[in-house]
């Protein structure tokens, strides 16, 4: 019956239906405007994570979301000296990469900055 022509029309219908549900994607409007997908295969989950920071070659590199914003901060651990302080009211990368401030940052600081960032992506 496996090889029959009855069971090939049904893993074709399956086939058939996996292929459906994968394309066939639900955008919604969810958290801070940003629109999210929803299909058979992904699923959007909120990130419930509000702040992320680490130290890394004497800098700290700090990132929190925090009433309605993100504020990313990397501090010399050595001076005190705040290198780098954004505060913007949605998760935006492109936003924070053409901060002057960014970029003057060293390739290194600035990949580790985004690792920081990235964490707080809102799904």
């Amino acid at each position: 019956m496996a090889d029959s022509a009855e069971g090939n029309t049904y893993r074709e219908n399956v086939a058939s239906l996996h292929t459906a549900l994968l394309s066939a994607a639900i955008t919604t409007q969810e958290y801070i405007g940003v629109r999210q997908t929803v299909s058979f295969s992904d699923v959007a989950v909120k990130n419930s994570n509000t702040n992320e920071h680490f130290e890394y070659r004497s800098v700290r590199y700090e990132c929190t979301r925090a009433h309605g914003k993100i504020t990313t901060i990397l501090t010399a651990l050595g001076t005190g000296s705040e290198l780098l302080r954004f505060e913007q009211d949605e998760y935006n990368l492109v936003d924070l990469e053409q901060q002057s401030a960014f970029l003057h940052l060293t390739e290194e600081r600035k990949r580790k900055c985004k690792e920081c960032y990235s964490k707080l992506t809102p799904y």
